[in-house]
């Protein structure tokens, strides 16, 4: 298997340029150091920022829950899933660490969660429209 450039997916073809993980004791590698430079940005930015999604996300999701084991009806008992879609596209790695994603590279995954995230935004605001309709 041909090793491929953490940021962008591309292959390496010459010698790589290396991100040192200092929590993982582990290296990944990238094909030129503009890419090592915006993956380094990128780890530094999805550290810092990881806890406050999950806690965000976890109360949307509890939230969520109560509402469906309570069976509430309302317009407002959609908003949680919306609030989870905003979330994910603003920390869309959040449910796997980021060197999972050495197939497409960081950049693509990026736009894959992203493009996912907002049709969870669009699905939670049209059911939210549509209980206001009809309730």
């Amino acid at each position: 298997m041909e090793k491929r450039c953490i940021y962008c997916g591309q292959p390496i073809t010459k010698k790589p340029a290396a991100v040192w993980l200092k929590r993982e004791k582990e290296e990944v590698q990238c094909c030129s150091m503009d890419c090592c430079n915006k993956t380094s940005r990128f780890i530094k930015w999805d550290n810092a920022s990881r806890l406050k999604a999950y806690v965000i996300i976890g109360i949307c999701a509890a939230v969520n829950l109560i509402n469906i084991g309570l069976s509430m009806k309302g317009w407002w008992t959609h908003i949680p899933l919306v609030i989870i879609g905003i979330c994910l596209c603003k920390w869309p790695l959040v449910f796997m660490h980021f060197h999972n994603y050495e197939r497409f590279g960081i950049w693509k995954t990026l736009k894959y969660v992203r493009f996912a995230a907002g049709a969870l935004i669009v699905f939670g605001a049209v059911i939210t429209v549509w209980d206001m309709s009809f309730l």
